[in-house]
């Protein structure tokens, strides 16, 4: 009788392939025992862990946490009995857009030739720009004494920039005043997980809007006036609300929704 080798190879029928597996068995499973004898012996020589489990694997015994009391029947990490905001990823401030009334009218084209950091070009643009480095932020000025503070990374920010603009108008020499400043537009950015945007639209094509053809983002409409734009690399784009809190209540009810449609990343580079 010859050898049989398990490092050839043999044209092998269905006959010849389960008498190979047997004889694989019997000669592997005496090794992988008493390797396992041999694992075992070593683990019994050595000092017992409190807390660890004897027999090892993937989930040694944990004692219970007395200071956690018992979960409620049906509740779970991802009820919204929880502190669900914990879980979110944090809120990116990009933009934040102010209004403010300088109570007068205003001669754009003086302010243009008095101030050396302006832009004012009426047959292309009605507004005079207004641009600053400290925070370094943008206004649209117009003839009718309203002004539109941009590019600020907070309302702080934004507050302390359109003083700023209208204290530079006030020292060319035009009566201006700062009154009724207020946000109109909050810009979030927030970066999440990978995303599956046809089954996240089909889930709701009521409340989400996706045109692959046109926009590669899938977007979402909040009464009154809150917008989203999720994009399938985890990107969040939250915008036309007035305050962060806003954007962050919008983020809270989105976020379990996306949560069901999450997409490993190796899918996106998978063919359909």
């Amino acid at each position: 009788m010859t050898e049989t080798r398990f490092d050839a190879s043999y044209p092998m029928d269905d006959h010849a392939l389960e008498r190979f597996y047997q004889l694989f068995v019997e000669n592997a499973g005496p090794k992988v025992k008493e390797e396992e004898e041999k694992e075992e012996e070593r683990r019994e020589g050595q000092p017992q862990v409190p807390g660890q489990n004897k027999t090892g694997g993937c989930n040694p015994h944990r004692p219970p946490n007395p200071e956690r009391g018992p979960r409620p029947a049906g509740m779970t990490s991802d009820s919204p009995g929880n502190n669900s905001s914990d879980e979110l990823p944090p809120l990116q401030i990009k933009n934040v857009v102010s209004v403010v009334d300088l109570g007068c009218r205003l001669d754009l084209g003086a302010i243009g030739k008095a101030l050396w950091n302006t832009q004012y070009n009426p047959k292309t643009y009605t507004g005079l720009i207004m641009r600053i480095r400290k925070p370094r932020t943008t206004a649209n000025i117009y003839s009718t004494g309203k002004m539109i503070c941009t590019a600020a990374c907070s309302i702080e920010e934004s507050r302390q920039a359109a003083r700023r603009h209208a204290r530079i108008l006030q020292k060319a020499g035009f009566p201006v005043r700062f009154l009724n400043f207020r946000v109109i537009n909050c810009v979030c950015m927030v970066k999440t997980f990978c995303l599956n945007l046809e089954g996240l639209t089909r889930s709701n094509p009521q409340g989400f809007s996706f045109e692959p053809e046109l926009n590669p983002a899938v977007f979402l409409r909040k009464s009154p006036g809150g917008f989203a734009s999720i994009h399938r690399n985890g990107t969040v784009i939250i915008m036309g609300l007035s305050s962060p809190k806003a954007c962050k209540e919008l983020l809270q009810l989105m976020y379990p929704v996306l949560k069901v449609f999450r997409q490993d990343k190796w899918d996106l580079l998978s063919p359909t």
